[in-house]
């Protein structure tokens, strides 16, 4: 009898891992979709991010079938002019855990012992952030908070109850009473610890920008480059990525802001996700901390205008202070992490020298937010 294994993926595996998927992570019963089955195979194995060299990994139990599977994806960025090698690795996940207790600790271990510069995360849970922290990895902390802006308190608290009571929906009209009394203009600039104030408007005669996918793909290396580590962006892997933003149809219209200084100078940018009485979904806020500030307040301000009873993020160290400023709520769902041999690299990690989550990371992808109808 063959023992258990773990391997480097194979095209012929991607049928299996699409049913793991399925029923783990998705929690579904239901035979995997061909487009599910599909974009595995594009974005692990026949894709842009996929790198022979950096495989992603298939547990094999030893009766030959596939059990796990750990995703991975180069992602190459320079310092100083030189390269490094960045694996970015998600979608960890073990069929019949009871049965392979160990699986998931020898996926990761096998993808940290590869050949890459610096392994990276930023849907680490729980159990895989024990595993990580075993493994000598370390958290980017300021990259590890969710965080919540609540816009309608009436509405918010609906959709949340709604989640698991489908009938609370029909509250909605005792909600929008509420939310009209608690977002009346006052004092504060018309930010508040539960609401959004109807006259939260922006200072110093900032405009707030909607701007197409095309005209973004022409600034998101501009962006992404302000960092001393600079993410490396191939054009086929800036084609997918900007491919995969308009596919997450759990979350909404995709929106893109630019914000525009009085003289015409671009402040920063936003994407978020949106629905009239739903929280809106941020991907990404890119802006440099001295004017993050003034991009979220656009955040906020233009997502309000477009119905949102709230906004949710991911924290980032540009961004860190002036989402306590405002007041975000902050919380823990998954965790950023990382691993290197070079500790001055995961330090310069940790303080913020690379753009990572959102556009660079796990979550621009369709595993995160689409469903693959």
């Amino acid at each position: 009898m063959t023992a258990s294994l773990v391997r480097p993926v194979a095209g012929a595996d991607i049928g299996a891992i699409a049913q793991i998927f399925q029923t783990q992570l998705r929690k579904s019963a239901e035979p995997a979709s061909a487009a599910l089955t599909d974009y595995l195979d594009q974005l692990f194995v026949s894709g842009p991010f996929a790198d022979p060299s950096l495989p992603s990994l298939v547990y094999q139990r030893d009766d030959g079938t596939v059990a796990g599977f750990l995703g991975v994806t180069a992602q190459p960025f320079v310092l100083d002019d030189k390269p490094i090698t960045a694996a970015v690795c998600g979608a960890l996940m073990v069929d019949g855990h009871e049965r392979d207790p160990l699986a998931g600790a020898r996926l990761l271990k096998a993808f940290l012992a590869g050949g890459q510069d610096v392994s990276l995360s930023e849907t680490a849970g729980d159990a895989t952030l024990t595993m990580w922290r075993q493994l000598q990895g370390g958290v980017l902390t300021r990259h590890s908070l969710d965080w919540v802006r609540v816009i309608r308190p009436g509405g918010f608290a609906i959709e949340t109850m709604a989640r698991r009571v489908g009938a609370l929906r029909a509250l909605a009209p005792v909600a929008g009473l509420v939310d009209r009394r608690m977002t009346r203009g006052g004092s504060e600039r018309g930010l508040r610890w539960a609401a959004l104030a109807d006259d939260f408007r922006i200072a110093g005669g900032v405009a707030i920008e909607p701007v197409s996918l095309a005209d973004f793909a022409a600034q998101i290396r501009r962006f992404t480059d302000s960092f001393p580590i600079q993410r490396h962006w191939s054009d086929s892997a800036l084609q997918q990525v900007l491919a995969d933003l308009q596919h997450k149809s759990d979350y909404g219209a995709l929106r893109i802001c630019m914000v525009r200084a009085r003289g015409g100078a671009t402040l920063g940018c936003f994407i978020y996700y949106h629905r009239p009485g739903a929280t809106a979904r941020v991907l990404d806020v890119l802006a440099s901390p001295e004017r993050a500030g003034i991009v979220l307040d656009c955040l906020l301000r233009d997502a309000a205008d477009q119905g949102a009873v709230a906004v949710r993020g991911r924290t980032t160290p540009a961004t860190f202070d002036a989402l306590l400023e405002r007041r975000c709520l902050m919380f823990r769902h998954s965790a950023s992490v990382v691993a290197a041999r070079d500790p001055v690299l995961v330090e310069r990690l940790k303080r913020g020298d690379a753009a990572f989550n959102g556009l660079v990371g796990e979550r621009w992808s369709r595993l995160v937010g689409d469903a693959f109808a």
